[in-house]
């Protein structure tokens, strides 16, 4: 039984490191792996890196010319990476698979494949084999250079901290699964995976504190703020296909609807726009039904007017700060998440007519108006067999901020709790998920807004904390 195959992986590592009087810092580390995905001459790779620092708040110069800077280093860091993890390609994908049948097994439910002209289901009257997927002898690893740019900053003691990353990403010879493939139909096989995807990413992260203390008073403050942007430069799209249709040329998870341009307000202004090139679509629309928009200009709307709009399903930037103040044995602090330039399709949470319900989108619906119904208020003419794709109308803003945590807390004094024979007491209350501020209709973290998806919760809680 193959499933019950143990999995083989082989690594070497290796180490040196150097450290001259705390200032002059250096780094390097290879790493020899071996994987099972792979055939022979490409199970092995060597991923090697280098790291170098310079503390210069150490210099001489430095401590007597700005005593105030008491941390400054500069670093960077570049490095080979690899990645055996390919979901989806089995156990050893180089071999081609073979299924075997015995005689009187079903071998084909289907119709056309892969007995062309047999649509009804076959028995074989002998044992025979059928090629699966075909295997990939030139499967490697996939692989990235990483390059990093850094500045570790203290001033005052430490007082204020800063550290500022700058980052670029090559990765190559990226794992095309089978489905995302560009094959043609004669191939008659499914297609197997291949090293074929290229994408370069860029970003920065950057991270301030401020931290004092005196007598009875602390305060302390943090933000956070990270930009990370790819672009695919390959993945085998077809040579024909319009520019904005490839995936080459955006980032990772584009998303590219058909795009909504408003809501058909009449019968006039339904046969006068544009139509869908199915008809069966077209014997469907009602004025308060969605208007798409031509992108090619051809006359018709159909698949190939879906494009780019928006940004990607991963949001571009994140962000977050926390500020806290504690004043003898009271504290009070507050923790804030957010992101920004994403785009989400919460088709799920607001679709029309799921589940045979008679539910209408209310932002669509404010946002039509007929000459009929334009003095009772709006009005949408729909029914369920008249449903069509709302196309871009579903997809929001995704950028939203969060006050993730907040707590508040008093400890009590020691030589009170000496006198209860307690060695502390501390009593509390906290909340997650206290606030939430966004243009998307419900609270999901994430892209995921299936109507079985629980929103987040707003949880208050009280505790105390006791030692003896």
């Amino acid at each position: 039984d193959l499933s019950v195959w143990p999995s083989k992986r082989e690594d070497w590592v290796g180490r040196i490191t150097y450290d001259y009087d705390g200032k002059y810092l250096a780094e390097v580390n290879a790493a020899y792996n071996g994987s099972e995905k792979f055939g022979p001459g490409h199970k092995f790779d060597l991923f090697p890196s280098l790291a170098v620092g310079w503390r210069v708040s150490e210099e001489k110069f430095m401590k007597e010319h700005l005593p105030f800077v008491s941390n400054l280093k500069l670093k960077y860091s570049i490095g080979l990476v690899g990645n055996d993890n390919l979901p989806g390609v089995g156990q050893w994908p180089y071999v081609t698979t073979w299924n075997e049948y015995v005689k009187g097994d079903v071998i084909f439910t289907g119709s056309g494949y892969p007995y062309f002209g047999y649509p009804t289901p076959k028995i074989t009257p002998y044992p025979i084999f059928i090629e699966g997927t075909p295997g990939n002898p030139d499967l490697r690893w996939e692989k990235a250079r990483k390059q990093n740019y850094g500045i570790e900053l203290g001033l005052f003691n430490n007082l204020i901290t800063a550290n500022i990353d700058i980052f670029n990403e090559h990765r190559y010879d990226m794992l095309v699964g089978s489905t995302d493939r560009s094959v043609p139909d004669f191939y008659g096989q499914t297609p197997p995976a291949a090293n074929l995807g290229i994408v370069d990413s860029h970003g920065a992260e950057l991270e301030f504190k401020l931290q004092k203390n005196w007598k009875d008073w602390g305060v302390w403050g943090s933000y956070s703020w990270t930009l990370a942007k790819n672009k695919i430069i390959y993945k085998e799209d077809p040579e024909l296909k319009p520019d904005y249709q490839k995936a080459a040329g955006y980032s990772i998870n584009q998303i590219k609807p058909q795009i909504s341009t408003g809501i058909i307000q009449s019968w006039d202004d339904l046969y006068t726009g544009v139509l869908y090139e199915d008809a069966s679509t077209n014997s469907k629309l009602l004025p308060g039904q969605v208007r798409k928009l031509d992108y090619n200009g051809d006359g018709i709307i159909n698949n190939n007017d879906g494009a780019a709009w928006g940004y990607s399903t991963y949001p571009q930037n994140t962000y977050s700060f926390a500020v806290g103040v504690s004043y003898k044995g009271w504290s009070l602090s507050c923790q804030f998440y957010g992101a920004y330039n994403v785009t989400i399709n919460a088709y799920e949470a607001q679709s029309e007519f799921d589940y045979n319900s008679d539910t209408v989108i209310e932002s669509v619906l404010k946002e039509t108006w007929t000459p009929e119904y334009h003095g009772d208020g709006t009005y949408r003419a729909l029914s369920m067999s008249a449903k069509v794709d709302p196309g871009t109308l579903n997809y929001y803003d995704g950028s939203y901020l969060r006050l993730k945590t907040a707590e508040l807390s008093y400890t009590f004094p020691k030589a009170w709790m000496n006198k209860l024979s307690i060695g502390g007491l501390r009593l509390y209350v906290n909340g997650n998920n206290l606030f939430f501020w966004s243009a998307l209709p419900i609270d999901i973290e994430g892209s995921n807004f299936s109507l079985k998806s629980y929103p987040n919760t707003k949880q208050i809680n009280f505790g105390a904390n006791i030692s003896f």
